[in-house]
């Protein structure tokens, strides 16, 4: 999503480019902690945020519950 498609900053760089890159490295380190999650469903979120600190504890919480759901419907099939 690019909100200002022709706005230039200070040094004349895109706007609506610098969003776009950021928004793909903020998607890449939130799949990055997701995928994290997934093979240690067993960590502390203490340990969690220790490598992943922009991820807020309701959010890992949010991620641990569906995790945990998904592995129960695997395993009741």
């Amino acid at each position: 999503r690019i909100d200002c498609k022709n706005t230039l900053d200070d040094r004349g760089i895109k706007v609506g480019t610098q969003r776009s890159k950021m928004d793909e490295y903020t998607k890449s380190q939130m799949t990055e902690a997701l995928l994290y999650l997934m093979h240690n469903p067993t960590v502390k979120y203490n340990q969690f945020r220790v490598e992943f600190d922009f991820v807020s504890s309701a959010t890992f919480e949010l991620w641990l519950e569906r995790i945990k759901t998904v592995i129960l419907y695997i395993a009741s099939n």
